[in-house]
């Protein structure tokens, strides 16, 4: 079954109307939410508070956070079913992230270093080992050399 497992993202807008000592045991209870129905937790981000563009629920302001996981794609409903019944979620987004996820660079600001760096940590949490072969100017005109003749 581990092997039908994928990385998603959880994105969520919490209630702005809570205090720091309410907002960060419910954060720690989306992130216990995951680990009961068998979730990795890859990544997780610090909540910020946001104001926000436009009102959500009546709010003008929410705590924004995001957990990276690994799971069973059939876990899915079952978590989303449990975060529908939480007031004080004012809005929550499961995505997966697109086939070249950590590979994007100057995205939303982050600095290049910084991205390489957030897609190391991930892959040596999941296992995943690069396999990417550098070669040199000169092995690489060889490698050319040898595609013409083929053709």
């Amino acid at each position: 079954m581990d092997t039908d497992r994928k990385i998603y993202e959880f994105s969520f807008l919490l209630s702005g109307r809570l205090n720091e000592a309410e907002v960060l045991p419910l954060f720690e209870k989306i992130e216990k939410i995951f680990e009961d129905w068998d979730g990795k937790i890859v990544r997780k981000s610090e909540l910020e508070k946001k104001i926000l563009t436009y009102p959500v629920k009546k709010e003008k302001e929410a705590y924004f956070g995001y957990f990276h996981l690994e799971l069973s794609p059939d876990k899915i409903g079952e978590i989303k079913e449990k975060f529908r019944y939480e007031n004080n979620i004012l809005r929550y987004l499961c995505l997966t992230p697109p086939p070249n996820f950590g590979k994007m660079t100057n995205v939303g600001g982050k600095q290049k270093g910084r991205e390489v760096k957030e897609k190391r940590e991930i892959e040596e949490k999941l296992g995943v080992k690069e396999t990417e072969e550098k070669l040199d100017l000169e092995t690489l005109d060889q490698k050319l050399e040898e595609i013409k003749g083929l053709a």
